[in-house]
């Protein structure tokens, strides 16, 4: 058996819209689909949802349904197009990064929200938030809880079992479960939790036991003031149940003015970015070979040109190095934390990876020097667009560092990676 795979990174100007898919050879409608963030920065003509979606659509060749969405964390450059992918797209299973409720009010504070704007719910509920959105589309929510220092690596490979009806869909395990009415983690997500499960660390989610994603939940960096956190918990139950529309609004009113009190320095360092590694079991095949096809006019297709060929010396393409790494907004900005990703993820990955997605737009806030080097991919991708307002990203630090790595920005044309599996 052999098995196609493609990774594609969508042109949304300032922002990220990632999609990937397994299919079979000579059978260009995808088996498996997933997504990696779907959104933009404004922009000036504003982004045209509907087109990119239906570009995606076509992609997808009739396939309606995305069997695993991850959304890195809350901002809008990563998740204004999730409506209209709502709309379009029956979703089996969403993956979110945990975060408490103070953590999350913290966050929609500091981008200067208040109640009654436009996305603030997602921070104060986004369990209701999203199902308000995907109503009967959206199959499972699931949480992925964050990552410290004894939190286990992921288990290395997995269970070979393959196919048995080329017919069928590919299965997907994901090892997650319900939470209990009781649970502290499921207390943070408000009066709609029943349909909200949790995703433990140090197991990944497999596709049929030969392809596997495995999230990492950074933990949150923020200076806390414990005040902001002792207001949040004493209001919990008027943020979160049932309250009257004014008590809430109250409520909000009051942790906002608390926040303003407490957190009067520069904007604090309080982003959170659920990374996502995917990839072969290398151990269930014989040979690999991943290929960059580049920014060419039918990228949105799922490609056929790998699978006229059979992996052999001679054929083009990167073995070994098959695999990419999405990083959201993620820090990485110091060895400690490269070295948390890494134990995590463990060696074997880490030295597998194809495909980088530069954090945060290629900014030097998330990055430290010889980052690139000790990440080694192949390729390197730029989710970010130069000429918008006031950020210019890619610093010029970062794109320095990984220009021996086939750096590429995808904000106008986008960029397609494939490869097959013997």
């Amino acid at each position: 058996m052999s098995v196609c795979f493609q990774y594609n990174f969508h042109p949304v100007g300032q922002g990220l819209f990632a999609s990937g898919c397994l299919y079979e050879p000579n059978k260009p409608q995808p088996k498996f689909v997933w997504v990696y963030d779907c959104g933009t920065r404004h922009s000036n003509p504003p982004l045209n949802w509907t087109s990119r979606i239906r570009d995606f659509q076509k992609f997808t060749r009739g396939k309606r349904q995305i069997d695993l969405l991850t959304l890195s964390h809350f901002d809008e450059d990563h998740i204004t197009g999730v409506a209209e992918l709502l709309r379009r797209f029956r979703v089996e299973a969403l993956l979110i990064p945990y975060m408490s409720l103070w953590e999350r009010l913290l966050l929609a504070f500091s981008k200067g929200l208040s109640a009654g704007d436009p996305g603030f719910e997602y921070f104060r509920d986004p369990v209701t938030f999203l199902r308000q959105i995907g109503g009967d589309n959206l199959g499972q929510i699931i949480v992925v809880g964050p990552d410290n220092d004894n939190s286990p690596p992921v288990e290395a490979d997995g269970f070979p079992f393959m196919p048995s009806d080329e017919d069928s869909p590919w299965r997907i395990k994901i090892p997650s479960h319900r939470l209990d009415k009781t649970d502290p983690l499921d207390i943070e997500f408000g009066s709609v939790s029943e349909s909200l499960e949790h995703m433990p660390s140090g197991q990944p989610i497999l596709v049929e036991g030969f392809w596997e994603f495995c999230p990492y939940n950074a933990p949150l960096k923020v200076e806390l003031d414990s005040s902001f956190r002792e207001g949040v918990e004493t209001l919990r139950e008027d943020l979160l149940t049932d309250a009257k529309p004014e008590e809430r609004a109250k409520a909000l009113a009051d942790l906002k003015e608390l926040y303003k009190s407490k957190f009067t320095s520069s904007k604090t360092r309080n982003e959170i970015s659920l990374f996502l590694y995917a990839g072969p079991v290398y151990s269930t095949w014989q040979q690999h070979k991943l290929l960059a096809n580049g920014q060419i006019w039918n990228w949105r297709f799922p490609h056929r040109y790998p699978c006229y060929h059979r992996v052999h010396d001679w054929a083009p393409g990167i073995t070994k190095k098959c695999s990419i790494l999405y990083t959201g907004d993620g820090y990485l900005s110091k060895a400690a934390e490269l070295d948390q990703l890494q134990r995590k993820l463990t060696a074997g990955r880490m030295a597998r990876l194809g495909v980088v997605q530069v954090p945060h737009h290629g900014s030097k806030t998330n990055w430290h020097s010889g980052l690139a080097r000790v990440l080694d991919p192949e390729f390197s991708v730029f989710s970010s667009d130069p000429s918008r307002g006031s950020t210019y990203h890619p610093d010029a630090e970062v794109l320095r560092d990984f220009w021996p790595y086939s750096p590429v920005r995808v904000n106008v044309e986008g960029m397609s990676y494939c490869g097959w599996l013997i």
